[in-house]
């Protein structure tokens, strides 16, 4: 369910193009897709719903893979 603070609106839920009602200035995806079973289809799903807004932004962070692979 979305919760409004000020300007900004966060939205922890599973996306859908649904959850997005009105243009965004920024979509965050914060060590998320290391957690996706498909990311490239749920990459594909925010690309889709976010076309009619090309001024946008999206940004994606993900682990640095050197740092996860270390060994203990």
């Amino acid at each position: 369910t979305p919760r409004q603070s000020g300007r900004i609106t966060l939205v922890s839920d599973v996306f859908s193009s649904a959850v997005i009602t009105s243009q965004p200035k920024l979509v965050i995806c914060r060590h998320v897709l290391e957690h996706i079973g498909r990311p490239l289809e749920f990459l594909k799903t925010i690309h889709e719903a976010m076309a009619q807004w090309p001024d946008a932004y999206f940004f994606v962070e993900v682990p640095e893979a050197g740092w996860s692979a270390k060994p203990s």
